[in-house]
């Protein structure tokens, strides 16, 4: 079975989306979900956990 760990990531408007969500990316992170907060949004990740 599959196992994948989870990260939340805030994101105001002053951020470079571009820039942060190459490096999440390259990472192994894939985006999974968006939420409004009050500072701006909150991006949700997961990557599938390797052996070793």
């Amino acid at each position: 079975m599959k196992k994948f760990e989870y990260r939340d990531v805030p994101f105001s408007e002053h951020d470079d989306a571009k820039v942060k969500f190459a490096k999440l990316g390259s990472e192994g992170w894939e985006m999974v979900g968006v939420a409004r907060a009050e500072f701006g949004l909150v991006c949700f990740f997961k990557r599938e956990l390797t052996d070793g």
